[in-house]
C-alpha cells in the first residue's frame, strides 16, 4: 500500500532517507496491522500528493480538506482548532487587519486551503509555493512581503533555522477548527478493502495508540 512521504515536522520528517513523522507512523501502524507491505512514495508539495492520489498512484494518505476523488475513513485522527499567522521580517509594518493585506505579496503553500478567503482579492498579489522552507527563504531575502502559514508546523520548522531572528508574526491571525481524516484514493485497488482499513483505524483510535503518536511527536489530537 503506497503512502506519502514528505518533509514537514512533526506530520512527516525524511532524515537520511529514513521515514517518520505523526502521518507516516500512523501509515505504518495501520498497514502493518493488516499484514500488508508498506510503500512509501516521495512528495516535494501537498499538490503533487493530490495528483498522485487522483490519479490512483498513491493508495491512503491524511487529509483535512474534501477532495471527491477520495474516501474519508472514520473517526477523524484529530480534531484541533488550528491558528494561521502571517509572517513577516523584523521591521517590517505590522499586519493589523485584512485591509492591511491589500497590496502586498504573500507567499503560501500550494494547494492551501487555510488561505482560501484571500486568494480571490486581486490586490494581495498570492505566491505558490510547493513547501514551507521556501517560504522562508523567500521571505528572508525580500521576495515576499509576507507568508502566511500554519503557527504551529511553521513554529517547529523554525526552531534552529539561522534566520529565524529575522522574522515577527502579525497581529492578525485566522483560526479554524479542522479535523484530519486517513483517506483512500478512489483508483487504488485498496479501495475495495476500506472497510477492513476503517475497522483497524477505529481500534487504534479507541485504544489510543493514534493518541501516543501525535505525544511521541510533542503534539495533541484533541
Amino acid at each position: 500500500m503506497s503512502v506519502p512521504a514528505f518533509d514537514s515536522p512533526p506530520y512527516g520528517i525524511i532524515d537520511k532517507g529514513q521515514y517518520s513523522g505523526i502521518f507516516v507512523d500512523t501509515y505504518r501502524l495501520i498497514i502493518e496491522k493488516l499484514n500488508w507491505r508498506v510503500e512509501f512514495i516521495e512528495c516535494p508539495s501537498i499538490e503533487r500528493c493530490l495528483l498522485l492520489a487522483e490519479e490512483g498512484k498513491l493508495d491512503m494518505g491524511a487529509i483535512t480538506s474534501y477532495r471527491d476523488y477520495l474516501y474519508y475513513l472514520q473517526p477523524p485522527i484529530d480534531t484541533i482548532h488550528k491558528t494561521g499567522v502571517f509572517y513577516l521580517q523584523k521591521g517590517a509594518p505590522n499586519i493589523e487587519e485584512y485591509d492591511d493585506l491589500l497590496g502586498l505579496t504573500v507567499g503560501i503553500l500550494i494547494g492551501s486551503t487555510f488561505f482560501k478567503p484571500f486568494t480571490s482579492d486581486s490586490p494581495i498579489d498570492i505566491v505558490e509555493v510547493p513547501n514551507r522552507v521556501q517560504l522562508l527563504d523567500m521571505l528572508a531575502l525580500g521576495r515576499i512581503d509576507a507568508f502566511f502559514g500554519d503557527e504551529y508546523l511553521t513554529d517547529v520548522l523554525l526552531k534552529g533555522k539561522r534566520f529565524r531572528a529575522l522574522f515577527k508574526k502579525a497581529d492578525y491571525r485566522i483560526k479554524k477548527k479542522a479535523m484530519t481524516h486517513i483517506a483512500i484514493s478512489k483508483k487504488s485497488p485498496f479501495a475495495k478493502d476500506r472497510s477492513k482499513v476503517e475497522e483497524v483505524l477505529r481500534q487504534l483510535v479507541e485504544l489510543g495508540k493514534v493518541r501516543e503518536i501525535y505525544q511521541k511527536y510533542g503534539a495533541d489530537n484533541q
